[in-house]
């Protein structure tokens, strides 16, 4: 095979440089035409244009030598060889005679059976019917051994073989031997004094052979994650201060075994000495006064100290991240030049520069740090391009956008027009917007290229399960977001069942509804709830407008008609509902929320929440008549520079009142909790208040306590058994406590710790929850039961999960513990919900 190719390189190279040899010795004379000879499928018109000589100009030896060069260089041609004829007196003809090279006749992969086909093809550069090219065999060669590389299969072998089947033909072979992945099982840390080893591997991109390696590539050995773990080491050493730190040339050593090959890694270390932050400085680099923020100026919040200081000397200690005295980390260096940066393009100085000066101090270890800035011009904004969006529309990232054409430059909205963009949630988180700066058609202005990596933003469910009334039962769940580019988000879910009806639920949301800021949700219901006493029937709409009010602040009012009837119901169920075999609601719910969480999707940093007013009936009509108040917040923070380790804080809270004497609050609006998305390791429904069954105790009972006739048949028919002095109708105590089931008060707070369970980050997360709450009822049920109603009484548990989003689906799996476990139940629980993304 290398023959072959030494043979096809001197095919190209020979035949020129005799051709050109030749050009002294043909004719003078006018070109009086040119004609391309030996040619079967190259389009002449092609061969014309990529040549200089030309019809009705004298012939040059020169122009002829470089159209020869310039032939080659098409890499369609063998050999290229010219020739003259003459065609009168003074005139001539030009020939070229090529050589066409062979064509592919047949093209194929053989043996490869771990890529993707389809994704392979896409980047082959050779195909059937193209002439033999040496340069693209090579590349996609590199790029097969790239593919196999990433998937940790280092020793695959892959050639090309041509087998000619006449001067014009070949087929062309592709020829790969697989061989097993090689897998790292150790890393060996050795030098380390300032941190234990281990420290050093939690760092790394490498990941050992772990329990996770059938789902994620962990495991594997991939040569470019060596290079990304050195960096990652440096890195960490330089933030303790260990500026000269050197990690020597890592170690490899490759065991074949019958299956597989494994390595093991050695990483020499030697940490250096640490430094330390000593003086810090701002000065002008270009003569012009620094801004008033950090100017020599006295601050007047300073005046009443001993030695007043000034604004410079304020924001030194104040705002910048290094701090004298401290161990000094070149990454605090750069954030403290970005935020000097950051003064300066507020106020439209574009292309102002902030150049660290760090001087290093051997003897005593201590680095000082001057921070010299060229202000330049203010600049104006000029263009601002989109690119990457190949779904999401233009327009739907420039509402977004807080710079607009022609403006004055400002930084400050510039950052707040990516973070706008990235709350959206259809980009990548952390890498998905990017603001590229470029020169603008003159020095004082900068257009911008805003580049974007869309994320997934749709997800699907489904299920099937069988129950004996209504037999087999299908559901499918369709939510997208960003739906067709125009960035709403719409929901579609469907239940089909054996015996009964289909159940559907339908839900869009249209931010910027006729261009303006208001957005609109609207969704149409009809839903069947099974509950252990009665089931539910609903069907109904909502619709609403929010609107936004000031920076992450936004107004909001909603309407909702729903109705509902309730079949199956047992004796309790009957007593729950009053009798009632249907109820008709009509709400209107305004609302105020804030929202600065960084990305909807993966928030890692931020804080929303929500205080809502929901009225039913009055007014609006309906057989209602309450409200229901309810607050709802949460708080991200992200626990390392990654971004991945992350803290999670939710409180949830409502609250049911009456607004009529004459009406209850419907027993199916009164509120119960527990299971995964509230309390964890209890059952939905549980937590329903004192009347619950693991609430009061074992040996109460309602009847025992406020009997009457009704419970016994011999009262009615005047039989001997009937106990004497007992009321003939229902005791109002019991009667209350049968329409007064569930709560009026919900109290929910979560605490979760999210982290990466491999080096991937996301995909696989592990976390430690701790949950409490609880449902309180009115006060006379308390007295009914005879039971102090304490306000701070909140059940409680604690555990951990995993998360993992799958090419099946994402797969939750959380293991609750009771802290405070009543007789009755179960000490914990295991839940386990399913769902795919697309």
């Amino acid at each position: 095979m290398r023959v072959a190719g030494l043979f096809l390189l001197l095919g190209l190279i020979l035949p020129w440089s005799l051709s050109a040899q030749m050009l002294p010795s043909m004719q003078q004379g006018k070109v009086v035409d040119i004609r391309m000879e030996g040619i079967d499928l190259i389009e002449k018109g092609v061969l014309y244009n990529s040549i200089t000589t030309a019809i009705g100009y004298d012939l040059s030896p020169g122009q002829v030598a470089q159209d020869i060069k310039t032939l080659f260089g098409l890499g369609y041609f063998n050999d290229v060889s010219v020739s003259t004829e003459p065609a009168g007196p003074g005139e001539l003809v030009l020939i070229f005679k090529l050589v066409e090279k062979a064509r592919i006749q047949k093209f194929e992969i053989k043996g490869m059976n771990l890529l993707d086909k389809k994704t392979i093809e896409e980047q082959i550069l050779v195909h059937r019917n193209n002439m033999i090219d040496l340069v693209r065999i090579k590349r996609d060669l590199d790029m097969l051994k790239g593919e196999y590389r990433k998937k940790g299969h280092l020793r695959t072998r892959i050639g090309y073989r041509i087998e000619t089947i006449d001067v014009k033909r070949v087929n062309l072979y592709y020829e790969i031997d697989e061989l097993p992945q090689v897998y790292l099982t150790k890393f060996h840390i050795e030098g380390t004094q300032f941190f234990f080893p281990l420290d050093v591997e939690r760092l790394l991109q490498s990941a050992e052979v772990d329990c996770f390696s059938w789902v994620t590539d962990s495991g594997v050995f991939q040569e470019e994650k060596i290079n990304q773990d050195l960096a990652l080491i440096t890195q960490e050493y330089l933030k303790n201060g260990f500026i000269k730190v050197h990690i020597d040339k890592p170690k490899v050593i490759m065991t074949q075994k019958r299956d597989l090959a494994v390595v093991e890694v050695w990483l020499k270390i030697t940490e250096g000495d640490q430094y330390f932050t000593g003086e810090l400085d701002i000065k002008s680099a270009d003569n012009n006064k620094l801004l008033r923020q950090i100017s020599e100026e006295t601050d007047p919040d300073t005046e009443g100290e001993q030695t007043p200081l000034t604004y410079k000397q304020t924001y030194i200690e104040g705002e910048m991240k290094l701090k004298k005295g401290e161990v000094y980390n070149p990454f605090k260096q750069n954030e403290d030049r970005f935020g000097l940066n950051d003064i300066y393009m507020e106020q439209g100085y574009a292309f102002a520069r902030v150049m660290p000066d760090p001087v290093i101090h051997d003897d005593t270890k201590i680095v000082d740090v001057n921070y010299r800035i060229a202000r330049g011009e203010k600049a104006y904004i000029g263009r601002l391009e989109i690119e990457g969006n190949y779904e999401t529309q233009d327009r739907v990232v420039r509402r977004e956008l807080r710079i607009h054409d022609n403006e004055l430059f400002n930084g400050v909205k510039l950052r707040d027009s990516n973070k706008q963009i990235t709350k959206l949630g259809f980009f990548e988180p952390g890498y998905g917007v990017e603001l590229d700066q470029q020169p603008g058609k003159n020095d004082l202005e900068v257009d911008y290229n805003i580049k974007l990596s869309e994320a997934q933003t749709g997800s699907f469910n489904a299920s099937l399960s069988y129950s004996a009334y209504n037999g087999l039962v299908l559901s499918l769940g369709i939510s997208k977001r960003n739906l067709f580019g125009t960035g709403k988000s719409a929901n579609f879910t469907v239940e089909r069942r054996q015996r009964g009806e289909s159940l559907f639920n339908v839900s869009l949301i249209s931010p910027y509804i006729f261009d303006s800021n208001f957005t609109n949700s609207t969704s149409v219901f009809s839903e069947y709830l099974t509950d252990t006493e009665y089931n539910t029937r609903r069907t109904g709409f909502t619709t609403g407008l929010s609107y936004p009010l000031w920076e992450n602040w936004d107004g909001s009012v909603r309407y909702a008609y729903t109705n509902e009837s309730y079949v199956g119901a047992s004796a309790v169920g009957t007593s729950l509902l009053g009798g009632s075999e249907s109820q008709t609601y009509r709400s209107i719910r305004p609302g105020v929320s804030y929202s600065s969480v960084n990305n909807p999707m993966f928030p890692s940093d931020g804080f929303d929440a929500n205080l809502s007013a929901e009225r039913f009936g009055g007014i609006l009509g309906g057989t209602t008549d309450y409200q229901n108040i309810s607050f709802t917040s949460r708080f991200f923070n992200s626990l390392n520079d990654d971004e991945t380790v992350v803290f999670m804080a939710q409180y949830r809270q409502s609250q049911l009142m009456r607004t009529d004497p004459n009406k209850e609050i419907p027993a199916a609006q009164r509120f119960l909790t527990g299971g995964v998305t509230s309390i964890r390791g209890h059952v939905w429904g549980d937590i329903q208040g004192p009347a619950g069954y693991y609430e009061r105790a074992s040996e109460f009972s309602i009847a025992k306590k406020y009997p009457y006739e009704g419970d016994y048949p011999d009262c009615a028919s005047g039989g001997s058994n009937c106990p004497a002095n007992l009321p003939e109708n229902l005791p109002d105590e019991r009667k209350y406590y049968n329409e007064h089931q569930r709560g009026t008060l919900l109290k929910i707070m979560n605490l979760e710790v999210l982290f990466p369970l491999t080096r991937e980050g996301r995909n696989i997360r592990g976390l430690f929850f701790f949950d409490a709450g609880n449902v309180w009822s009115e006060d006379r049920m308390y007295e009914i039961l005879g039971v102090k109603k304490d306000p701070f009484y909140l059940r409680k548990s604690y555990g951990t999960g995993i998360r993992m989003i799958t090419p099946m689906g994402v797969f939750r799996f959380e293991y609750g513990i009771k802290l405070d476990k009543k007789p009755q139940e179960e000490p914990s629980r295991l839940d386990f919900t399913i769902s795919g993304l697309f």
